[in-house]
């Protein structure tokens, strides 16, 4: 094509686009051309064309072999991988495809995207992670692309607006991705995207397939590496319900059967605990701030109870001292009582005794004896020996 107009082959295949192939060197000097003609006398200086732009063989005809060199010489001095060589780039590429999707591929990346992004918030590294964005990996090449269903961007924050993704602009290649497999086009993603992804240069790709039970040649999980001896190479197979994620750190573990299946991370050493959600996570905050307010109210009624035992225990003690006190007062009362009743039975003996109890001549006590007054002596001995009352 270019050797046929006035030499343009040779002097495009010298200097800066030497080391292009025949059709980045037929891209870059279209943009060259549209940076020429667009400005007024093809000065190389930029102003927006209000006409149509000339085909390309038409402007080469218009202008001879020594200018088409003074226009690749002096506007594309920069190596095409420099930035002033990007910013002429006239290449169209698209940012979406009207596509239909799975609902049940839907689904699961709807659930699996957030959980990625909040793996690596809580982890302290806040990473961009998006799905379905067309990544651009060969500049004047719009055929090299890849759609990843959920990708990982490292070094790019969240929340970033992201139509499509050039490589060679930031020079960051994604360093996970992750295919659902098409149930009615397997080997779009068993063959094709194998072979796209390592040309991309990412660091590990997963392949899920929720419908590998439809053929003894499809497996569930598939895992591939760029390793540096082998390239880029499937280092796993399976068909168990998980599989681990060298990138991401965790696992990758189905839930659920049928169209119910969905794909969630799983950490510990072998993948049995369940990373949460959001949603999930601040319910189980909330669960948990209310087992604890009920455990602390159950402990203060705990306290409350104990309390009112002691104070209880301390009154029926009280009450026990109270009445043992009582007792002794009781007793101390017979005591004082029984003590007066003896003192005033000896008293009252003692007084009778003085009354009572005057030695007779013969030395017994008279007893009805009359008195000089007129009282009997009691007590005189009978003639018989006995005595007389």
């Amino acid at each position: 094509m270019w050797s046929s107009v006035h030499g343009v082959g040779s002097v495009a295949r010298r200097g800066p686009l030497a080391g292009l192939g025949e059709e980045e060197r037929a891209h870059a000097l279209e943009g060259v051309l549209d940076f020429v003609f667009a400005a007024p006398g093809g000065g190389g200086r930029w102003a927006p064309s209000v006409l149509p732009a000339p085909r390309v063989s038409d402007r080469l005809h218009r202008m001879d072999s020594a200018a088409v060199g003074r226009v690749v010489t002096e506007s594309s001095s920069a190596s095409p991988a420099s930035p002033a060589f990007r910013a002429h780039d006239p290449t169209f590429y698209p940012v979406e495809e009207k596509l239909g999707q799975d609902t049940l591929q839907l689904l699961i990346l709807e659930l699996l995207r957030p959980l990625v992004e909040r793996w690596y918030r809580v982890f302290g590294k806040p990473t961009f992670v998006g799905s379905d964005q067309f990544i651009y990996y060969k500049i004047f090449h719009p055929e090299r692309v890849v759609a990843p269903d959920l990708y990982v961007l490292p070094g790019v924050p969240p929340g970033r607006r992201i139509k499509s993704w050039k490589v060679w602009k930031k020079g960051i290649v994604p360093s996970f991705a992750l295919e659902v497999v098409a149930s009615k086009d397997p080997d779009k993603d068993y063959r094709e995207a194998v072979t796209r992804y390592a040309e991309l240069g990412v660091s590990e790709l997963v392949l899920f397939d929720p419908d590998h039970e439809l053929s003894e040649d499809r497996v569930r999980w598939q895992r591939y590496r760029k390793l540096k001896r082998r390239g880029f190479a499937r280092v796993e197979a399976s068909n168990a319900d998980r599989i681990k994620s060298h990138v991401l750190g965790c696992f990758l573990r189905v839930v659920g059967e049928g169209d119910a299946a969905r794909v969630r991370l799983f950490t510990g050493p072998e993948g049995d605990e369940i990373f949460p959600t959001q949603e999930e996570a601040e319910r189980a905050a909330k669960e948990a701030a209310l087992a604890a307010k009920e455990a602390a109210l159950a402990a203060n009624e705990q306290e409350r109870a104990a309390k009112e035992a002691a104070l209880a225990a301390n009154e029926r003690e009280r009450a026990a001292k109270e009445a043992a006190l009582a007792a002794a007062g009781q007793e101390r009362a017979a005591k004082e009582a029984a003590l007066a009743r003896v003192a005033e039975l000896e008293a009252l003996l003692a007084k009778k005794g003085r009354s009572v109890g005057t030695p007779s001549p013969s030395g017994g006590r008279s007893v009805g004896t009359p008195s000089p007054s007129g009282g009997r002596s009691v007590g005189t001995p009978s003639p018989s020996g006995g005595r007389r009352r």
